[in-house]
């Protein structure tokens, strides 16, 4: 049987990046939809040409009641008329979300290669395929671009990572469906795909679209950049692993601050540690530049870096009693814990500077080159206002949204536990109006009519800038 064009662009895709071995047992991801339905019935298909063992894995993550049954039917019906493999498996994601206070997609997507991996194990299987496409590449690299990510982060997803594989980054989600169609492949549809609560799926329905206006082959191209991105960090890699093997567990500051700036971040993020983020490396490298023996920078799970005896070193964080509840200076500067504070009140017409807001979507803040500002109603305040670290019991009423636990809000958010007690809160006369990275509370709310218009503007500094977000 002669492949379909959608068939022989996979094969060669897969054989460009050696992604199946000979002889190789390959685990798929199947969710139901088109682009994992497509992937299964490819690999199927190709099986006897690639020398192929194929089976397919499901897990319902304990989300999506009925819908999630009929995700599950439909695969579990297109593996038994094909004689596939098949394995399912139940997760309580919910659960596992409040367990680890990540957020909901976050703990599900935990869950789900937790599953894969431990299905591939149990049953010999050499790999795992997901389905991944083109249009998902060009989603996650504009995800990273609004985050900030460097080269790591903007060459995207790999077309292999350890035991999983991605045949189908070439393709777009146009010919997915296509085939999906021509081949009369049954899929449903996620409806929390259309959520627009989700980052991805708003990039997916008022971002991607207009890019593609502008050029119909984005997603495409998007993965080329990200291909060739992934090539230039992989040689970096290589070379800062190198250089960070030689200066050892701890290098001394001289040699690491003579190497090239690209090669220097990395031999950093290496020697940091996987949950280290960019404002880490960043205060790092400034701690490596100015090489102060009492100068210290926060790490990740507990621990600090230091400079002793001309070399970096690592050692466990010394915890500090709670931050003191400050007032803030109006139109001056505050340093609160590991932020800098800022205060603008603005009398008069102010509708403008709202409408700047509203023009990006976020009414209760905004994010400008790494500052986060904060638009407070000023004729609402009630008194002074204060900032202070959160309190045990404290509950809030965010813009639109119901009144709930600080701390539900911090999980929800996907806040760790070890960073939540040094998240600003701010509070006038009547209690808590703001909480940095959340935004205000309803109370005290911009509207475009106001006369006063109370502006904060939070930096971070040394550490990650918690607020939230989507984690892939």
């Amino acid at each position: 049987m002669k492949p379909h064009p959608f068939e022989t662009k996979l094969l060669a895709f897969s054989r460009q990046y050696g992604l199946f071995p000979n002889t190789s047992r390959v685990l798929v991801g199947a969710s139901g939809g088109a682009d994992s339905q497509a992937l299964l019935m490819a690999l199927t298909r190709l099986a006897s040409l690639l020398h192929l063992e194929v089976g397919a894995a499901h897990l319902n993550h304990g989300i999506r009641g009925d819908e999630a049954l009929r995700d599950l039917e439909t695969v579990r019906a297109f593996c038994r008329a094909r004689q596939i493999p098949f394995y399912e498996g139940h997760a309580d994601c919910p659960a596992l979300a409040a367990k680890q206070a990540v957020g909901l997609e976050e703990a599900a997507r935990q869950a789900r290669y937790a599953f894969l991996e431990r299905v591939r194990l149990e049953r010999g299987y050499s790999l795992i395929a997901v389905a991944h496409h083109a249009d998902d590449q060009l989603e996650t690299l504009l995800f990273h671009l609004i985050r900030g990510s460097g080269t790591g982060g903007m060459a995207g997803m790999a077309p292999q990572n350890g035991r999983v594989v991605r045949p189908l980054l070439t393709h777009t989600r146009e010919e997915i469906e296509a085939y999906a169609a021509e081949l009369h492949i049954p899929f449903v549809t996620d409806s929390t795909n259309a959520d627009p609560a989700y980052t991805r799926n708003r990039l997916r329905s008022e971002v991607t679209p207009v890019l593609r206006q502008l050029n119909p082959a984005a997603a495409v191209h998007s993965t080329q950049c990200a291909l060739h991105l992934r090539r230039d960090e992989e040689f970096l890699t290589e070379l800062a692993s190198a250089e960070a093997l030689r200066l050892g567990k701890e290098p001394s500051v001289a040699e690491l601050a003579a190497l090239p700036e690209a090669l220097r971040m990395r031999v950093l993020r290496l020697w940091a540690g996987p949950s280290a983020d960019g404002a880490h490396l960043r205060a790092l490298d400034s701690l490596v530049a100015q090489a102060r023996p009492h100068s210290r920078v926060t790490l990740p799970c507990g621990e600090e870096a230091a400079v002793e005896n001309g070399k970096l070193v690592r050692r466990v964080r010394i915890n500090v009693s709670p931050l003191e509840e400050v007032p803030l200076v109006q139109n001056g500067t505050v340093r609160f814990g590991d932020f800098c504070l800022r205060t603008q009140v603005l009398e008069g017409e102010c509708e403008k500077i709202y409408n700047l807001f509203i023009q990006n979507k976020t009414p209760c803040g905004t994010m400008d080159n790494g500052a986060w500002r904060l638009c407070l109603d000023g004729q609402a305040l009630c008194g002074p206002v204060t900032v202070r670290a959160p309190r045990r019991g404290d509950r809030v009423k965010l813009c639109s949204r119901p009144e709930k636990a600080l701390s539900d809000v911090f999980q929800q958010g996907g806040v760790p536990l070890e960073a939540r007690s040094g998240v600003p809160v701010f509070c006038d006369g009547q209690g808590i109006v703001a909480v940095a990275g959340f935004g205000p509370c309803q109370r005290v709310a911009c509207r475009p009519e106001m006369t006063q218009m109370y502006l904060i503007e939070i930096n971070k500094i040394g550490e990650e800038y918690y607020g939230e977000s989507e984690i892939e």
